[in-house]
């Protein structure tokens, strides 16, 4: 490897002069640090994702011979994800919406009422 070897990955000097060296620009290293480390998820996205974890909670509460499976949980709520994504979806996209939104959903925004109404007004 040569030159990269001698660096030390954790110095900004010497992480400043690799890039002064092979001419990259403190504009391009922060494109691609913002790229990676800002979440981009749509306010839509936790909307949806609180709505289906409300409604998997509530179905946890049926007795068990009651309950439905989290598909049919997602699928029930169609009026209300159409609603907050503003298109029609088939069956497939609906569940598929519902489940990456419940997957994206940060945690702590499941549990704080409070912040959800902030958020969500």
């Amino acid at each position: 490897m040569g030159k990269l070897d001698q660096l030390d990955p954790n110095s900004w000097a010497d992480t400043i002069e690799w890039c002064k060296q092979y001419g990259v620009k403190s504009k391009d290293v922060f494109d691609w640090v913002s790229k990676r480390l800002i979440n981009k998820t749509d306010p839509r996205t936790l909307e949806i994702g609180c709505l289906v974890y409300d409604k998997l909670e509530l179905n946890k509460r049926k007795k068990k011979s009651r309950r439905l499976p989290t598909r049919a949980v997602i699928l029930h709520l169609r009026d209300e994800i159409e609603s907050i994504s503003k298109r029609k979806l088939t069956d497939l996209q609906l569940y598929r919406v519902g489940n990456k939104a419940l997957e994206r959903t940060p945690k702590f925004l499941f549990w704080d009422k409070e912040f959800r109404k902030k958020l969500f007004e």
